[in-house]
């Protein structure tokens, strides 16, 4: 009998002994590396837009007045100068950007008259400004929000070159009239 309790108590403490090792059994300690986050890299963008420009108006001086249409497709043959860029830079949600638009328009007319040449010219300036922030960035599409300003600046010069000679003609005519007339009152 004591056999048996022998392999009995063997058998329990095998059994038990197994059990017990693995809960009792100790992990070596492993700790995960801390997860290390990475930056977004700025991103810069420059650009030169392409532009359509058309100019359709009225000027005048004190109540004389001259239309303009010139249409895109003629502006070619008016303009003086044109300068347009577009700088961004952004970082993760966080963006900036700047625009310059630029654009000055000449054109002169031959008349008959006093006034014998007329020149127009018009200077047009944009500029735009901006801080964004990304609030929704999706494969399909992103919505940002974006706080800045907008300057506009349009610059016109009219200037009228009078005929001397005619100027002095229609003078001395003028001056006559008035002698004749205060010479012979109606």
């Amino acid at each position: 009998m004591r056999t048996k309790l022998f392999i009995f108590a063997a058998v329990a403490f095998a059994v038990t002994g197994r059990v017990g090792a693995g809960s009792l059994e100790l992990q070596p300690k492993e700790t995960a590396p801390p997860t290390i986050t990475q930056s977004e890299p700025w991103q810069f963008t420059i650009a030169a837009p392409g532009w359509l420009a058309g100019l359709d108006g009225t000027i005048g001086v004190r109540g004389v007045n001259a239309d303009i249409n010139i249409g895109f497709d003629q502006i070619l043959q008016h303009l003086d100068m044109i300068f347009a860029a577009r700088a961004e830079a952004q970082k993760g949600p966080f963006g900036i950007y700047g625009e310059l638009i630029y654009i000055g328009l000449s054109d002169g007319a031959q008349i008959n008259g006093l006034i014998n040449n007329v020149h127009e010219q018009v200077d047009q300036t944009l500029v735009d400004g901006a801080l964004s922030w990304r609030l929704i960035n999706q494969p399909r599409g992103s919505l940002e929000f974006a706080a800045g300003m907008h300057y506009t600046n349009v610059y016109e010069r009219l200037t009228l070159n009078g005929d001397v000679v005619a100027i002095h003609q229609a003078s001395e005519q003028f001056v006559t009239n008035i002698s004749d007339d205060l010479r012979d009152p109606p």
